[in-house]
């Protein structure tokens, strides 16, 4: 499912993609993802050139006070281009897909 659309998703169900705020909401989530069933998952964090002028920030305007990014490039949403973050299942590390179109991704939503 593309970013877009797990966002309107949970947004349809009166909430919205996770945001992550710490090392212990980070890990309670990997350790989720690790399921067989589960792996890579959309984040509520994203990036507009235009819309987010240039910065990476939460769905739900809550503060961008942790990160837990792969490559330090990923920070910097100039380089990146309009993205969506999702967590890799594999080591529950942050990193990007542009356009936010990659429709391999499960999600999760908050309340």
């Amino acid at each position: 499912m593309e970013w877009l659309n797990a966002a309107q998703y949970c947004i349809n169900l009166n909430g919205t993609l996770a945001s992550i705020h710490d090392v212990f909401v980070n890990a309670f989530l990997w350790d989720w993802s690790k399921e067989t069933w589960v792996g890579d998952i959309w984040i509520g964090l994203h990036c507009s050139v235009d819309q987010t002028k240039g910065r990476f920030v939460w769905v739900d305007g809550s503060k961008y006070d942790y990160q837990n990014w792969v490559e330090s490039a990923a920070t910097n949403c100039i380089k990146a281009g309009n993205s969506c973050a999702y967590m890799q299942s594999a080591d529950g590390k942050w990193t990007t897909y542009l356009d936010c179109s990659f429709g391999a991704h499960n999600f999760i939503c908050k309340f």
